[in-house]
């Protein structure tokens, strides 16, 4: 099952014979998925989840795109990046803000920086086949006393897929908080 362990106010106490097991970052499973292909890196390969043109470059090598100047790029697909995020043409050899926009139809990519506060996930889909990449793919690992899996990380806590690689059923079980007394 998914489990919180609760916050200041209440905390949720596992039921007999339950074991939590927190996800950690796993260093070697970052990666950056488009419509056309992807490219897997490290944690090393960014820091603070902003990376440089030049770590960006060495992933254009495995996807099928062709790397185009920003200005090169779609101009009605920019105008939707310039509308949504702020994006514009990078300047200098700039690393905050710099994100992967990737023209699936024209199979054509080019970076860009953007207004990343309003950005809150390592990729947006927009239409029609226009994607912006801010960050890689987190990956976490669970090291259980039944295996280890290796899923991605996600917002909403959804780790079902572990539980399927480990070979387990997902259980659904709803748990009474305890007040924390804070």
């Amino acid at each position: 099952m998914n489990y919180w362990g609760g916050d200041e106010f209440n905390s949720y106490p596992l039921g007999k014979g339950w074991e939590a097991y927190p996800p950690v970052l796993d260093p070697a499973s970052a990666a950056i998925e488009t419509a056309l292909g992807a490219c897997k890196m490290t944690l090393e390969d960014f820091s603070g989840r902003e990376m440089p043109i030049a770590k960006w470059s060495k992933c254009l090598s495995s996807l099928r795109c062709a790397q185009v100047e920003y200005e090169d790029f779609d101009e009605r697909l920019r105008d939707i990046l310039a509308k949504a995020h702020s994006c514009k043409k990078p300047t200098g050899n700039d690393t905050w803000g710099i994100a992967l926009a990737v023209d699936a139809r024209d199979k054509k990519c080019a970076f860009t920086t953007c207004d990343g506060s309003r950005i809150y996930t390592h990729k947006e889909k927009f239409s029609p086949g226009l994607e912006l990449h801010t960050r890689p793919q987190d990956y976490v690992k669970f090291e259980t006393k039944a295996g280890v899996c290796i899923v991605k990380e996600k917002r909403d806590g959804d780790y079902s897929d572990c539980c399927r690689q480990l070979a387990y059923k997902l259980v659904h079980k709803r748990l009474r908080p305890v007040k924390s007394g804070r």
